[in-house]
């Protein structure tokens, strides 16, 4: 899998980041298929759900432009991973609590 770091991707415009984003999921993705108990993947896959869930509407426009369509997630979705990748390993917590708090 393909590691985009959080500066990496922070530094980007809006359409490289997009179509990151978007290669970024099918990935994670792709890595719970073959082991739906992976706990990192589970916690990047919150990460990705977080990010979407707080899109802005003009990055909804450009998505919209570049996909047909804009991806779409919840709060709760993420914090469903989360804490599912928190049940496989304790360790999650310390690492996502921030994320873990402003998610629920």
């Amino acid at each position: 899998m393909q590691f985009y770091s959080e500066t990496h991707v922070n530094t980007m415009t809006q359409k490289p980041k997009l179509l990151k984003g978007k290669d970024f999921e099918t990935q994670v993705r792709r890595c719970l298929e073959i082991d739906p108990n992976n706990s990192t993947a589970l916690h990047l896959l919150g990460r990705y759900c977080y990010e979407v869930a707080g899109i802005k509407w003009w990055e909804a426009k450009i998505a919209a432009t570049l996909f047909g369509s804009v991806p779409t997630s919840s709060y709760q979705e993420a914090l469903e991973y989360f804490m599912r990748a928190y049940q496989l390993n304790k360790e999650w917590l310390e690492n996502s609590f921030i994320l873990l708090s402003n998610a629920w």
